[in-house]
């Protein structure tokens, strides 16, 4: 198991702040930033060898089978929360 230091928790810390201020005023958050984060991940995670690799990886796969759902529908994620089941018609 890695123990991170200072400057790997700053830099972790940065990407979350960056991203949720670009999710407060625009409403999205850029790809570049979400693929960068996922690299970061990736590569701190194959600081722990291939053990930890294989975390980050399981880690992402995880995040990616949630989400996907979302990706496929014609429904943003915002919205999702609105919705019921079943269907209550007015």
């Amino acid at each position: 198991m890695i123990y991170l230091d200072a400057a790997t928790t700053v830099g972790l810390v940065l990407i979350a702040v960056v991203a949720a201020f670009f999710d407060i005023r625009e409403r999205r958050v850029p790809n570049v930033l979400t693929v960068g984060g996922l690299a970061t991940a990736l590569l701190l995670g194959a600081a722990g060898g291939w053990d930890g690799l294989g975390a980050a990886a399981a880690g992402a796969l995880i995040s990616l089978l949630v989400a996907l759902p979302i990706f496929l529908s014609a429904v943003s994620a915002g919205a999702t929360s609105n919705c019921s089941w079943p269907p209550v018609r007015f």
